[in-house]
């Protein structure tokens, strides 16, 4: 994977960031590579800016969670990516903005966007 993601070759662009997101999950879990939160932030944030909307979503998705569970927490952090991949489509970032808004965590309190995103979610599936 590690290969894909340097190459300079124009054919493997579109395989790049699929392969930045899983090697950033390896980095994060210290599978096949010695743990490391930094390269996988590093990777996913490759990942989450580019160019393969399957692979963006997830790390936009991933990076919300990495950001609202790592110590030091940055929870605005956190509620950008959410945001990002929620209105990407994702409905694990959905459930997640409205429980984010529920509590005020990274962005002021709203009760209404709260269960706005909240309904959203449980009728498409997140319950």
């Amino acid at each position: 994977m590690k290969k894909i993601v340097d190459s300079p070759c124009p054919k493997a662009r579109h395989l790049q960031f699929a392969a930045a997101y899983n090697l950033g999950r390896a980095y994060y879990e210290g599978k096949g590579v010695k743990q490391s939160d930094e390269e996988a932030e590093r990777l996913w944030l490759f990942a989450a800016d580019n160019g393969n909307p399957k692979a963006s979503v997830k790390a936009q998705s991933i990076l919300g969670l990495y950001y609202s569970t790592k110590e030091p927490k940055d929870l605005e952090k956190a509620f950008y990516w959410h945001s990002e991949a929620c209105g990407n489509g994702n409905l694990e970032s959905q459930g997640a903005l409205g429980l984010m808004y529920f509590y005020g965590q990274g962005i002021r309190q709203d009760t209404e966007a709260a269960l706005q995103c909240l309904r959203e979610a449980a009728e498409r599936g997140n319950v």
